[in-house]
């Protein structure tokens, strides 16, 4: 998740790139096969991915929204155990700030679980 040495467009990336990996990337590995086939780590060919893009495209919107439940659930899982890895490899304390900013995270996420759920009861 660094710069790329060229933009889309085919000229040299000259403005503000930084040499480094930006620190808060967060590498989400096969969240669905939707996901993966979007940042070229599946074919669109894949079984996996045929299945998953005829539920979300299909009629059933029960279906949907299940898998599409499914799919944050794992997204937010995984988020959440990368933050773990980060707060654990950190050899200081985080300030404050940056506490707060997590703990806010952390509240943000389950408000959006009990929305969800609640969307998903009606």
């Amino acid at each position: 998740m660094t710069a790329p040495p060229n933009t889309p467009s085919g000229y040299p990336n000259k403005y503000g790139s930084i040499p480094f990996r930006f620190p808060a990337a967060m590498e989400l590995l096969n969240v669905s096969p939707i996901a993966d086939a979007l940042v070229g780590r599946r074919l669109w060919d894949s079984p996996a991915v045929i299945a998953e893009r005829n539920i979300l495209l299909g009629p059933d919107h029960m279906a949907r929204n299940k898998l599409i439940q499914e799919i944050r659930t794992r997204a937010l899982d995984q988020a959440r155990s990368n933050m773990q890895v980060w707060v654990s490899d950190d050899d200081e304390d985080l300030d404050s700030e940056t506490e707060a900013a997590y703990i806010a995270a952390e509240e943000a996420a389950a408000a959006a679980d009990v929305a969800e759920e609640r969307s998903a009861d009606m």
